[in-house]
């Protein structure tokens, strides 16, 4: 069967060469070698884009020796699910700051069983940056279905925005995705997993001429 091995770490700590060595105490304590691993999994964001590139880098170095899938899941939709599962609720909009004056937004369905899909859709989500939108603030309200619940990993700084939002549906915390919000995201759909994956990144490539 899956083990599921969590961990936190503080945003101070180096990334390496302690982050890295944090990892493989962890599975230690957790009675798993580098040996035992089937299958290494990450959030893909959105979120600190520098984060996430040292999580897969690490990921990459575990799965090198004998070339195991690195897989990708966005963090939005883990949580939506984690959120709609634990509160009854059918529509998730998970909401972000996208900086250059603009947010993010995915809106996700969550049935009875825990399937996930994009609003709107009948398929799984793309785990990518299609999922989203890049709404303006005055283009916020439009982008979320009525009756949707709004969470956010931000929640504290974009409280004022979304309270705003007419008829809004907001959960007044900040709420973030574990690891076993994902592990349970994997398991509900593997097959939806990006293979080799990148973090997702919402805004064009900056081009210096």
């Amino acid at each position: 069967g899956a083990k599921i091995v969590a961990d936190s770490f503080s945003e101070g700590l180096p990334r390496a060469p302690e982050w890295y060595e944090n990892v493989i105490a962890g599975l230690a304590g957790a009675g798993v070698a580098p040996q035992d691993l089937d299958v290494l999994l990450t959030g893909t964001g959105p979120g600190s884009f520098s984060g996430i590139r040292s999580v897969l880098a690490a990921l990459q170095g575990l799965a090198l020796p004998r070339g195991l899938p690195v897989l990708g899941l966005s963090s939005a939709a883990a949580l939506a699910r984690a959120v709609a599962l634990a509160r009854g609720a059918r529509t998730v909009a998970v909401v972000g700051d996208a900086r250059r004056g603009t947010f993010w937004c995915a809106v996700y369905d969550v049935a009875d069983d825990g399937a996930v899909t994009l609003h709107g859709t009948d398929g799984a989500p793309a785990h990518a940056a299609a999922d989203f939108a890049i709404p303006a603030p005055d283009a916020l309200a439009g982008a979320i279905p009525a009756g949707a619940l709004i969470v956010s990993p931000e929640y504290r700084h974009l409280a004022t925005a979304l309270q705003a939002i007419p008829g809004a549906q907001v959960l007044a915390e900040e709420v973030r995705p574990s690891a076993d919000d994902l592990a349970a995201l994997y398991f509900a759909n593997p097959a939806a997993a990006v293979r080799d994956p990148l973090p997702i990144y919402l805004h064009p490539a900056v081009v210096v001429r």
